[in-house]
């Protein structure tokens, strides 16, 4: 039996419709296509040998970042499994404050001024309401001995060939009383070195000066520091970078 054919009407709305269709398509194709771009960024390398407690599963601790800036220069960084990791800010969505560790027993990071409660990346889970805790991808290079951390802040890292031109060292790297750092500028640049602990606090700073340049080296007195491994943070004009040292007594 033969279709009746469609009239002039029918057959115009019919077209309109596909053209809309394609229109509505080729738009959202665009849409998927086109991409805000995040910005620059830079991974930073977080030495395991300087955070052992991330060697256990569950253990967490707060990291400052050199080169970061903002909410990123503090990080809650967590072993989630045998070979995963999870990196979120410090910085409480809430109201500022800076986050705790993740806790096994109550399997949340907790805000320790209002009780914000996180899970190890970033989900809000309870306490005081808030939005979820910024999160960034952290991945463990186990030739490397480090969990690299994707960063859109961070101005220089162990991967730079300039700061790897610094060759920052300490020795001895485990101290008693005394350890000597040493680095190299291959032009003048103001210098702060400085030792935190990690807990993130200064608690010393060794050289603080608007221009050095050459062979540098500065003595750290370890003498009233208690024992735990201090990080060595040197800032030469834009460049940061950072080693380690252990303390015992």
């Amino acid at each position: 039996m033969c279709q009746p054919l469609p009239n002039r009407r029918d057959a115009l709305k019919a077209a309109l419709a596909v053209t809309a269709g394609s229109l509505l398509a080729g738009r959202i194709a665009l849409a998927e296509a086109v991409v805000t771009p995040a910005g620059p960024q830079g991974t930073y390398a977080l030495p395991l040998a300087s955070y052992p407690t991330l060697r256990n599963v569950n253990g967490s601790v707060v990291a400052t970042i050199p080169g970061a800036t903002g909410i990123q220069s503090r990080l809650v960084v967590t072993k989630t499994g045998t070979t995963t990791y999870a990196a979120i800010t410090a910085t409480c969505p809430h109201e500022g404050s800076t986050l705790g560790t993740y806790s096994a027993i109550t399997q949340r990071i907790t805000c320790p001024n209002h009780g914000a409660q996180f899970s190890p990346t970033g989900t809000w889970l309870g306490g005081q309401d808030t939005s979820n805790a910024t999160a960034y991808t952290a991945v463990l290079d186990a030739a490397a001995d480090v969990v690299r951390i994707t960063l859109s802040t961070i101005t220089a890292n162990e991967d730079d060939e300039a700061v790897a031109a610094l060759g920052l060292t300490a020795a001895p790297s485990v101290v008693r009383t005394s350890t000597t750092v040493r680095f190299r500028l291959a032009a003048p640049s103001p210098v702060r070195l400085s030792v935190y602990d990690l807990l993130g606090r200064e608690v010393a700073v060794l050289l603080d000066t608007p221009s050095a340049s050459g062979d540098v080296s500065a003595t750290w007195d370890a003498s009233t520091a208690t024992s735990g491994v201090y990080m060595l943070r040197l800032q030469a004009g834009t460049l940061r970078t950072q080693t380690s040292v252990r303390v015992t007594r």
